[in-house]
């Protein structure tokens, strides 16, 4: 069983039965309604919350919340205990209001920092038009870029920010590249020719991160 009535609870509290483990990554997975007459989740989501609450996560270690899509653990209180909430958001109408709603129900639990990733823009100039609405909302976009001018530990990410990475073949597009506020290159050996985006994203939100820490 899992030690919910601790007050505190460490990973190596958790029975290994429960976890599946490699390298450095501890996976665990809630249950779910898999057959019909289950009955309601509210359990199941409680049972994350509490653990979500008492887990004590120490120096450099990250605690990753994976939730279905919608707003209902956020009537559940599983976000409660939480820093911040990364959104995932598609190109459609909906998902941008259900991004909005979450932002806000984020926010009103008292989550303060609430930031969003676009998936699946379906072309350059719908993902021009979604960088247009942001700069409205007084939010810098900005690009990487393999020729630019300005590293990365050069640049000022103090402001709220868009940070647009590009395909591993053919980069940032055009369209959205002209309406960027500025562009950043990640130094890197001569021997590398370039990083693939996953890469590249990681190592310029880890230099956000470290100004914002700094600050």
């Amino acid at each position: 069983m899992l030690p919910l009535t601790k007050d505190d609870i460490t990973l190596r509290d958790i029975p290994e039965k429960y976890v599946l483990a490699t390298d450095n990554l501890r996976f665990m997975m809630a249950g779910k309604i898999d057959d019909p007459f289950q009955g309601c989740a509210c359990s199941m989501a409680d049972v994350t919350r509490h653990l979500v609450d008492k887990l004590l996560v120490k120096k450099k270690e990250i605690l990753l919340v994976d939730m279905e899509a919608g707003v209902e653990s956020f009537g559940r209180g599983v976000e409660r205990s939480i820093d911040t909430v990364l959104i995932v958001v598609e190109a459609s109408f909906e998902s941008l209001a259900l991004a909005e709603k979450i932002g806000y129900m984020a926010e009103g639990i008292g989550v303060r920092k609430v930031r969003a990733i676009l998936n699946k823009v379906p072309s350059e100039g719908i993902q021009a038009k979604i960088v247009e609405k942001l700069k409205e909302k007084n939010i810098w976009v900005c690009s990487t870029l393999k020729d630019s001018r300005k590293s990365i530990y050069e640049a000022d990410f103090s402001m709220p920010l868009c940070l647009v990475i590009g395909s591993e073949e053919k980069g940032v597009r055009p369209l959205v590249q002209k309406q960027c506020d500025l562009d950043v290159t990640i130094p890197i050996n001569d021997a590398v020719d370039s990083l693939n985006a996953s890469v590249a994203a990681a190592v310029v939100l880890f230099e956000i991160k470290r100004q914002r820490n700094r600050d």
